[in-house]
């Protein structure tokens, strides 16, 4: 009776195992942290609901932070699916019916999509995921994390 009960322990013992956290063998580990302060005219737009602003000193190549209306994001602007030195930073892409185009305008804020120069590969900056690829296989955006306090977001990794 000892050894099937030993058995069944060893055997639930070795059937449990930690899940492995799959990470991104094209984006390193970088720590940073960054203030933005919204009252600031650059980041006023991030009070208005599904607004985005790319912030180029912080990150790999820069963050993108967006604002859902109730939760703010800030998200990697390296392609996610390609070495940081083969490839340009992700920009802003708007959808023309069933299709997405750059951005005409640099400075807009209005945009909630992102696309990879290299392989076209659309973004959401809501959730981080592909949304239009032709890989098989695609990486989500890198996440950072976000801290509120009043008009204060600090972005940190």
């Amino acid at each position: 009776m000892k050894k099937v009960l030993i058995y069944i322990l060893l055997v639930g013992l070795l059937a449990c195992s930690k899940d492995q956290v799959l990470r991104n063998p094209n984006l390193g580990e970088l720590r940073f942290t960054y203030s933005i302060n919204m009252n600031l005219a650059s980041y006023n737009s991030l009070k208005i609901p599904m607004n985005t602003v790319f912030v180029p000193y912080g990150g790999i190549k820069g963050f993108f932070v967006t604002y859902t209306g109730s939760t703010y994001y800030a998200w990697e602007a390296a392609c996610p699916n390609h070495a940081v030195n083969n490839c340009e930073r992700l920009s802003c892409a708007k959808r023309n019916n069933n299709t997405f185009e750059a951005c005409q305008d640099t400075y807009t804020h209005d945009y909630i999509f992102v696309q990879c120069p290299c392989d076209h590969t659309v973004y959401n900056l809501v959730n981080g995921g592909a949304i239009s690829s032709d890989l098989a296989n695609t990486y989500p955006l890198l996440n950072y994390k976000v801290s509120v306090s009043g008009n204060i977001l600090t972005i940190s990794n």
